[in-house]
């Protein structure tokens, strides 16, 4: 949300800087009319509300942000008076300043669509973009001053901006009284109107999470060589059959789509591969997953339990160390996974903090279970690649990778969030279930439709554990406030 009074009065508890709203790409808003030449229409530079304006720099002063050595402090006016000199709006600037690489890559490409939409967009259809942009401000001038008005009941100092001004009295029901569900209709229909461009999808390498990036731990070849199982006869056997076993650097990289692999000759026939995989999957488990399973063997039900298998994977867990991805490496593969198959509020990222700390939990990669960061079984996963319902998740998945999704192994969840999102994401939507958007109600979603009845999890552990992280994390804003 946005400061409303610019003194930093407001309670440390609420984040005045950041809005439910889509950032104003364009800034139509901030900048002035353009000179009027031969070419206009008297018609369209008569009316302000369809008369040319500058087009913001953005662009350039993305370039500017980008040469700094570090982000500049939000506090003061300096960088402000930044955007101002580039035509670009103080949320949007404060945005690219404090984001990572990955996401000013994809403000860049959301700018770059916006301008390309500018260009062949009327008049009228540029000040129905700008009228959106203004309405989503009086909803947020609106919330900050109740929040205010709460924090500070009897500060005489009060700005004297009136609550609901610009709205009506439905709208500011709706939005401020009604359920999450009305206030989130409201909110995706203004970002509808705010950025009627389509959404720009960042590539892989955009993101962060590319074939050259080394997400989770990459064990260089000679360690892996050097992985001692002499001494294992059925392991020996195990290690010679590698036809089918990817190499190490497949099993924690995301491969590119070529021509020449072979899973377009193998796999090309989906009803073949469901059948093959829904054979082996009943062969292996003979029952249904039981997620947290209190069997105290390490390896879940839907595992291969062949003793060859499992010295197997106990030479490539020693070769291969867990190594929990960074906070920025999470952000990147939840902003990827969000934009694929959104959720409400945040879903995924609650789910990935109860299951695993964000990868932080000294149990994340247990031997022998490799379901990652989301902690999907075996079964579950298998799921994701033979249910029939998914077929389209699938194919949209398998684009976006530039890999066949039934390609993927259970064991490269382990070290890959990425692959371990995915296949959280596509376990839920098998339910098709609208997903809640308060906690009450994403609590008990998670437990009917990811953690299960035969799980050990609870709706009050699933808040706990999200209210904690996120105290957690408020308590190290405060004693790490911005550089001034």
């Amino acid at each position: 949300m946005i400061d409303i009074c610019g003194d930093g009065k407001p309670n440390k508890d609420v984040d005045w800087t950041e809005s439910s709203f889509t950032p104003d790409y364009l800034s139509a808003r901030n900048n002035n009319f353009d000179t009027i030449g031969e070419d206009d229409l008297y018609e369209e530079y008569s009316d302000p509300k369809t008369r040319r304006r500058k087009t913001t720099r953005a662009p350039e002063l993305f370039a500017h942000l980008d040469v700094l050595d570090e982000p500049l402090s939000h506090s003061g006016g300096e960088l402000a008076g930044l955007g101002q000199s580039y035509g670009t709006n103080t949320r949007l600037t404060k945005k690219y300043n404090s984001a990572p690489r990955a996401e000013r890559n994809r403000i860049i490409g959301e700018t770059t669509n916006a301008f390309d939409w500018a260009k062949t967009a009327t008049p009228a259809q540029k000040n129905a973009q700008m009228e959106a942009v203004k309405k989503a401000e009086v909803y947020d001038v609106t919330d900050n001053q109740y929040l205010y008005d709460q924090s500070f009941p009897n500060d005489p100092d009060t700005p004297a901006f009136i609550p609901n001004a610009g709205l009506t009295d439905q709208e500011d029901r709706d939005y401020f009284k009604g359920t999450p569900e009305q206030k989130q209709a409201i909110i995706e229909d203004l970002n509808a109107q705010i950025a009627p461009w389509p959404t720009y999808e960042p590539t892989l390498d955009e993101m962060g999470l590319g074939p050259k990036d080394d997400y989770g731990y990459v064990a260089p070849v000679e360690a892996v060589e050097a992985v001692d199982v002499k001494g294992d006869a059925s392991a020996n056997k195990a290690t010679e059959d590698t036809e089918t076993e990817p190499s190490a650097s497949d099993i924690l990289t995301i491969r590119r789509t070529d021509k020449s692999d072979d899973w377009r000759e193998g796999k090309s026939n989906y009803d073949q591969v469901a059948a093959d995989q829904h054979a082996n999957f009943m062969n292996d488990a003979g029952e249904q997953t039981d997620k947290n399973s209190s069997d105290p063997s390490p390896v879940k039900a839907g595992s291969s339990r062949d003793p060859s298998n499992d010295a197997k994977n106990r030479a490539w867990e020693q070769s291969h160390k867990y190594v929990p991805p960074s906070q920025a490496k999470m952000d990147a593969v939840i902003a990827w996974i969000e934009r694929i198959f959104p959720t409400k509020n945040d879903f995924m990222r609650k789910i990935a903090i109860h299951e695993s700390h964000l990868g932080q939990h000294e149990d994340t990669a247990r031997p022998g279970y490799y379901g990652g960061v989301f902690q999907v079984d075996e079964g579950t996963f298998r799921e994701t690649q033979i249910r029939k319902g998914l077929a389209e998740q699938r194919a949209k998945v398998s684009a976006k990778l530039g890999r066949d999704w039934n390609t993927v192994t259970w064991r490269e969840l382990r070290d890959n969030p990425l692959l371990s999102a995915i296949a959280a994401r596509l376990s839920l939507l098998r339910w098709k279930k609208n997903i809640p958007a308060d906690i009450e109600g994403q609590a008990a979603y998670w437990k009917k439709y990811y953690n299960t009845d035969e799980g050990w999890g609870s709706e009050e552990k699933f808040k706990n554990s999200v209210n904690a992280h996120q105290e957690k994390a408020k308590r190290r804003a405060r004693s790490n406030p911005p550089m001034s």
